[in-house]
């Protein structure tokens, strides 16, 4: 008898609950990944304007001899997708019920879709494993959140609402405005001065993105000059000395 992952390597094995060869065979209760060994699990609810409130499921799991469904080789990789809406909980006497935790799988094989395997340590065809039975799942109805600025460099063409966990990254030359969205920065000019500013118009309103603002006055206005009144004083009083005199005559 030979022991492969038994009750006491249990922790150190590759999945979440022990499996164990005997005579060659090997036995697994569970095949799903733990998330330390490589594994990935996500959950989407269909939670969007619209939506249904169905829920799907993808888990990675790792292949072992006795699991049913496709052959499998042994320590493949692939990833399982389940289908489930909100029903009624069972009552606990009722064998009947299919409604699990307020669950109920949806379709036929208890729900569940399996993607073909891959070699674990191929991370590209894992990446291209996870991307396909995401849009298995996208097919089947589910509602792919993510962002949904085409201005942002994670910008998502499939997403059908914003995803609070995967906030847009603007691309360059857009800043985040206060609406929530990518908006494109304004264009600073430089001047001969070497001042800079936003481009100008003839009507001496300056462009600030979408504001315009009319440009401040250069100071106070300069006082006028007193020279003018100092003349015409000098002018008046020249005058005057010379009728009094053609008076006197």
């Amino acid at each position: 008898m030979t022991f492969g992952h038994s009750v006491f390597d249990s922790f150190g094995a590759d999945t979440d609950v022990f499996n164990w060869e005997i005579f060659g065979y090997e036995f697994c209760l569970d095949d799903t990944l733990k998330s330390n060994k490589g594994g990935h699990k996500e959950e989407h609810i269909n939670d969007c304007e619209g939506g249904d409130g169905h829920k799907y499921s993808i888990i990675k799991k790792k292949a072992c001899k006795d699991r049913s469904g496709p052959k499998r080789k042994d320590g493949e990789h692939y990833f399982q997708l389940t289908h489930k809406k909100p029903c009624e909980p069972c009552a606990t006497e009722d064998a009947d019920c299919e409604c699990y935790d307020g669950w109920e799988r949806v379709g036929g094989n208890g729900g569940k879709t399996n993607h073909r395997g891959y070699k674990g340590s191929d991370t590209t065809a894992e990446a291209n494993a996870l991307n396909n039975i995401r849009e298995a799942a996208i097919n089947d109805g589910m509602q792919w959140k993510g962002c949904m600025d085409a201005n942002a460099s994670n910008y998502d063409e499939d997403a059908v609402c914003p995803d609070p966990a995967n906030v847009c990254v603007c691309n360059e030359g857009y800043i985040m405005g206060d609406d929530g969205t990518c908006e494109e920065v304004a264009e600073v000019v430089t001047t001969d001065d070497g001042s800079t500013d936003d481009t100008s118009t003839d009507d001496g309103i300056t462009t600030h993105g979408e504001l315009n603002l009319h440009h401040p006055p250069p100071g106070p206005p300069a006082e006028p000059s007193k020279l003018p009144l100092i003349i015409g004083l000098g002018v008046l009083g020249v005058v005057a000395f010379t009728m009094m005199g053609k008076k006197k005559e």
